[in-house]
């Protein structure tokens, strides 16, 4: 089954895995199983290190706790989480002035990148010298020096950029060593904050979860505050992070074992989910509790969200909680735990309204078939939804694409399609400049095993419609509106008509 680009950076990543001399026979042991397991959850993996892309996955919050103390709501639906595990948020340390730039002319011989934003959206580059002790950050021919390991190497990287400071990054990476024990990895993350001076800090106190853990940094809608989150089998924690300060200070859990046993490669763990559902104010879901939460982060309260429980089959988590800008709702993607390219059948969207705690599963066909995949696609401008489905009905699959309005509770078809592949959509759409079309990829694959394609399918948002019919190529590296009537896939420019 074919990988997207990430996937298949990462397994080229992970081909190319050394580890430090003078034990060439433990080297080549460690690396051929890590290889193996990596092969076998290079999809999981690629969730894991991304978020949000989006994502957006995160830790167990107070939630926990109340479930293991009884505590108990008011009549306002609100508590007060115990005192002992809440630190508020405050100023550490301010950034100290610079006179003149840190950055300086790029002086290393190859270095290693280690991460890049592929979207454009920015040139900086985060890599090692040769000896992966050394960890720069690279943008238009110089760099700073951001971190210098004593003893260990440095293997992973990713970088955040402030959505209200250009210049100015959230930096996090990981650098390990082997232990002694078979099968054993010393794991220590780190978060700097990069100025756009070049000037470097380190964020103290962050969490330590070892190897084969879960992160995940997302901002506030208005791009004034981000939480930062990290599991691993054991634990997880969550906190603020305030940009005048240099210091992680802890919300709700606790990581308190850090994980070092490299061949216990676990399933998805991140079980809790999470995201911003205001500027203040985030919203989870709690696995085992099987319920939705709010917390407000400038009071450090919490509420529940009565009645709206979610009872999950074995084997399906909450994979993503969108909150749409300006509504008061919800939408939660519940699937199935494998992040690869195919139809699964049980892919679903909920709703949750923020306001009356009704629950209830988003449904916009009229199809019968119990099998299909359901997709939050976007937002438009004028607030209305792009949402997907994938349904198999009579020995093929329809392709659904409608404008939802959450207010009125209404779905507006826009595009339906029968295909004979089996489908599977990728969820990150483009518009054109006017809004009034959209573009998404679809990854298709015949149902008696033959070699998988791609399409890239445009709709019309306002009359309905496809504009051009769906355009099938082996591989669409990439695809761009040059204008409101042009679409460019790959190095062909097809007119829109």
């Amino acid at each position: 089954m074919k990988q997207d680009m990430a996937e298949k950076k990462l397994i080229q990543e992970l081909q190319q895995f050394t580890l430090p001399e003078p034990e060439p026979a433990f080297k080549e042991a460690l690396k051929e199983k890590f290889l193996k397991k990596a092969e076998q959850t290079a999809t999981r993996r690629k969730w894991f290190r991304r978020v949000g892309v989006s994502g957006t996955l995160a830790a167990s919050l107070l939630i926990g706790l109340w479930a293991t103390q009884n505590l108990p709501f008011n009549g306002n639906n609100q508590a007060k989480p115990p005192e002992s595990n809440i630190q508020q948020t405050q100023t550490i340390s301010q950034m100290p002035p610079v006179a003149e730039s840190h950055w300086k002319a790029l002086n290393i011989s190859n270095p290693e990148i280690l991460y890049q934003d592929y979207t454009g959206q920015s040139t900086m580059q985060i890599g090692t010298d040769q000896t992966r002790r050394k960890l720069y950050a690279i943008n238009e021919g110089k760099a700073v020096e951001l971190f210098e390991s004593a003893d260990m190497d440095i293997y992973s990287a990713e970088f955040y950029a402030f959505p209200t400071d250009p210049g100015k990054y959230y930096v996090w990476f990981m650098e390990q060593k082997p232990l002694d024990q078979p099968d054993h990895v010393k794991a220590v993350q780190h978060l700097m904050l990069l100025e756009a001076d070049g000037s470097v800090a380190e964020i103290k106190h962050i969490p330590q979860p070892g190897i084969n853990a879960g992160r995940n940094l997302q901002w506030s809608p208005n791009g004034e505050k981000a939480f930062f989150v990290t599991e691993n089998s054991q634990g997880w924690e969550v906190g603020l992070l305030d940009s005048s300060a240099t210091e992680f200070k802890t919300l709700y859990g606790e990581i308190n074992q850090e994980i070092t046993d490299m061949s216990a490669v676990p399933d998805q763990q991140m079980r809790w989910a999470i995201t911003w559902a205001s500027d203040s104010t985030l919203l989870l879901y709690n696995p085992f509790a099987q319920s939705f939460y709010g917390v407000n982060v400038d009071d450090v309260t919490a509420w529940d969200y009565k009645g709206a429980e979610l009872s999950l089959e074995p084997g399906s988590f909450v994979k993503k909680i969108i909150v749409p800008k300006d509504q008061q709702v919800a939408f939660i993607r519940v699937g199935a735990p494998q992040m690869d390219v195919s139809f699964t059948g049980k892919e679903r969207l909920y709703k949750l309204n923020l306001q009356t705690n009704e629950l209830k599963l988003v449904n916009f066909t009229s199809f019968k078939s119990p099998e299909y995949d359901q997709y939050y696609l976007g937002e438009m401008e004028d607030g209305a939804l792009i949402l997907g489905d994938v349904h198999k009905e009579k020995g093929g699959f329809t392709l659904s694409v409608a404008a939802y309005d959450p207010a009125g509770d209404q779905p507006t078809m826009l595009f339906q399609k029968e295909f004979t592949e089996s489908l599977f959509v990728n969820d990150q759409i483009k518009f054109t400049p006017d809004q009034k079309r959209i573009a998404m990829r679809v990854f298709a694959f015949p149902q008696d095993g033959g070699a998988g394609a791609e399409y890239l399918v445009v709709v019309n948002t306002e009359s309905g419609g496809k504009s051009i019919d769906p355009i099938k190529v082996e591989f669409i590296n990439d695809f761009q509106f040059v204008d409101d009537h042009r679409i460019k896939v790959n190095d062909e420019t097809i007119p829109l008509g």
